[in-house]
């Protein structure tokens, strides 16, 4: 690749894949030995800082924009609040998907005050981790040029 060239879509976006997939083998190591930490409430709450840093990685491969990455924050965090607010709502098809083991992954199965403090905690992580390998190219990524 000369240096006339663009680069491409993805050479942009690989810092942050990898990072995002970190944290997939985050969420996955506390799931497997979440029974195993002393601390209560890091066991029974902890999991949604993995959780909420995997949804703005996830956000921040879509939108690379270190411009981006406090607003990506934010509305993960909002959104995700919102889901867990949403738990308070509970209609029988709702509560059927629910207890399933993919719906209630997706959705949660109830509502706990305590589960938004580590939202909370997550945005926070998922911030600087998102200014720090978040595109080089702001946002402007190309599809490469083909040589004539």
């Amino acid at each position: 690749m000369t240096d006339g060239q663009q680069t491409s879509w993805m050479s942009h976006r690989w810092p942050i894949m990898v990072v995002c997939l970190l944290s997939v083998v985050w969420c996955l190591t506390y799931a497997v030995f979440r029974s195993r930490i002393d601390n209560q409430w890091v066991q029974q709450n902890g999991g949604g800082v993995p959780y909420t840093v995997f949804w703005i990685l996830l956000a921040g491969v879509v939108w690379p924009s270190k411009q981006m990455a406090f607003r990506i924050c934010v509305l993960a965090v909002l959104v995700i609040c919102g889901l867990e607010f949403f738990q308070l709502y509970n209609p029988e098809p709702l509560a059927s998907f629910r207890r399933t083991r993919f719906g209630a992954a997706l959705l949660g199965s109830t509502f706990v005050w305590a589960d938004i403090p580590p939202y909370f905690i997550g945005g926070m992580i998922g911030w600087p981790v998102l200014r720090i390998f978040g595109s080089r190219n702001e946002g402007k990524a190309t599809i490469e040029n083909e040589p004539e």
